[in-house]
């Protein structure tokens, strides 16, 4: 099962890089003035480590735009992901930073926060908040988000989510 669920994920991630790339191929005419809008919400997928193994997981995200610099962007994220593998689950929340650098469509995004997740008891099914971890959350990304447009697209690698793709909107 483990390996269907790898293969399942390497494909979604292949996709959606032909995909982007398809898109990208084109012209943008976008001025280089225009701003991103300033909210978004993102659901992100992702292969990563949470004890005692890697997991598999899903996840939500919403952010907010505090400073806009002259190429570049600063935002606060939070954000829950549920994460399960082998009979066993975890509750994973998100509280970082993400820089993103670029004034078109194509930004490099740094993310940097901490990441609270706590294991979920195998037989009862709760999860035990008290029983939780701090990790360091660091991630690099490719992001795609046109100015005043609603839609996003993110893959990138990082600590907490070793391997990730993400599609959202911002309004």
């Amino acid at each position: 099962m483990f390996n269907i669920l790898w293969a399942m994920l390497k494909n979604i991630i292949i996709l959606s890089l032909l995909l982007l790339s398809v898109s990208l191929s084109g012209q943008n005419n976008e001025p280089a003035t225009s701003e991103l809008n300033k909210n978004s919400i993102f659901a992100t997928m992702g292969y990563g480590y949470h004890n005692p193994d890697l997991a598999y997981g899903f996840g939500l995200t919403y952010e907010r735009q505090l400073v806009k610099f002259s190429n570049s962007y600063l935002y606060a994220q939070g954000g829950w992901a549920y994460w399960y593998l082998w009979g066993v689950s975890a509750n994973s929340y998100q509280l970082n930073a993400a820089y993103l650098l670029g004034s078109k469509s194509s930004h490099l995004e740094l993310d940097l926060g901490i990441d609270y997740a706590c294991i979920a008891n195998d037989y009862k099914g709760v999860f035990d908040f008290s029983d939780g971890e701090v990790k360091l959350l660091a991630n690099v990304a490719y992001r795609y988000q046109k100015h005043g447009k609603p839609i996003l697209f993110r893959v990138g690698v990082g600590t907490v989510a070793l391997a990730f793709v993400s599609f959202g909107i911002s309004f």
